[in-house]
């Protein structure tokens, strides 16, 4: 990820004062070298980071199934019981802000390592075929909510 542009988050389960708190955390980022974008419900872009509800089983189900089709993405799990999560970045609850960025930070990091170690493709063809994330992400978005 270029240091120029927003680092794009999603979430699967979070809400009220915790979805809030993300926002806070993104808009306090911009002066930083890693800008953070909280993305909203119908993005229409690709996130780079996801952060997922570790009490909620349907969050859960939903962050491993978008995992498995995009498994560069990498998550982070809020949870009350941390160690208990599905994700090598944990954050326990009550969130705090400092602990979120800096697992934030981490995640940016490791998603750079991990992306600049791929082959680059310049064939068009296996661009097309490649799913569309935010519409997938969507769908995943839409049976959490239910």
């Amino acid at each position: 990820m270029p240091s120029n542009e927003k680092i794009r988050v999603a979430t699967f389960g979070i809400k009220g004062t915790e979805r809030r708190l993300m926002q806070t955390i993104c808009l306090i980022s911009k002066g930083r070298q890693r800008a953070y974008e909280l993305l909203g419900d119908n993005a229409s872009e690709a996130p780079d980071i996801v952060i997922a509800d570790g009490d909620n089983p349907r969050a859960i189900a939903a962050w491993q199934r978008f995992q498995s089709s995009y498994p560069m993405v990498p998550g982070i799990m809020v949870a009350r019981s941390p160690a208990l999560g599905g994700s090598d970045l944990r954050v326990g609850r009550p969130i705090k802000a400092t602990s979120l960025l800096e697992l934030l930070d981490q995640a940016s990091i490791g998603h750079e390592s991990r992306a600049s170690a791929l082959p680059r493709s310049e064939d068009e063809d296996t661009a097309k075929e490649t799913p569309d994330v935010p519409s997938s992400r969507r769908a995943i978005h839409a049976r959490v909510e239910q």
